[in-house]
């Protein structure tokens, strides 16, 4: 019998005992909850049968049916939302750091093909933000999915004070190709700084 087979087949014969036999649940902890004490039916649940008050890790405090700890409610709900949470940090850290990695290879990688347009006209990265923890704890709270990092002044460093995110339109506004064609037109670009 595998290792999988036999943790299933014991917990399915500590729910039937756990069904089948109308103990008392209190004090059991699992997951992230502890059963604190039966209470009386709530009035706003129809269901009959055994109600107990829970903890869960978070400090949220509600009463539940004997059915739902049997069936081995985890938590309130925040383990469901802290692991969405995780996701979508461990996304973002992989996203920002393929940013970071992308502005230090056209800063300093010579055999990079944009090289010539940002390290080799003196754009670097911030004392700071050579280290990428800095750079993710400066720019993780502002960041939303599809923007893209732009440096506010072309002709500037990547740093905290230069650097805002943007969607790929508001960034095609910002080339210096772009500059130049706003120079002749008047176009007035909506990131502008305003002296």
């Amino acid at each position: 019998m595998s290792h999988f087979a036999f943790h299933a087949r014991a917990e399915c014969a500590i729910l039937v005992f756990m069904t089948n036999i109308k103990q008392d649940l209190s004090n059991l902890k699992q997951h992230r909850i502890v059963v604190l004490r039966k209470t009386n039916k709530p009035d706003n649940l129809k269901q009959s049968g055994s109600y107990y008050v829970v903890r869960c890790l978070c400090t949220k405090e509600w009463t539940v049916h004997r059915t739902a700890i049997i069936r081995g409610l985890k938590s309130c709900g925040c383990l469901g939302k802290e692991k969405k949470f995780k996701t979508k940090s461990r996304i973002h850290y992989r996203l920002l750091y393929n940013v970071w990695k992308a502005c230090h290879y056209r800063c300093y990688n010579k055999n990079n093909k944009d090289y010539p347009s940002y390290g080799f006209r003196g754009i670097k990265l911030s004392k700071d933000w050579a280290n990428f923890a800095i750079f993710y704890n400066d720019m993780v709270d502002s960041y939303t999915r599809g923007l893209t990092l732009e440096r506010k002044n072309v002709d500037g460093d990547y740093s905290f004070q230069n650097c805002i995110w943007v969607t790929n339109e508001a960034q095609a506004n910002n080339r210096r190709s772009s500059l130049a064609y706003r120079e002749r037109t008047g176009y007035v670009w909506p990131y502008a700084k305003k002296d």
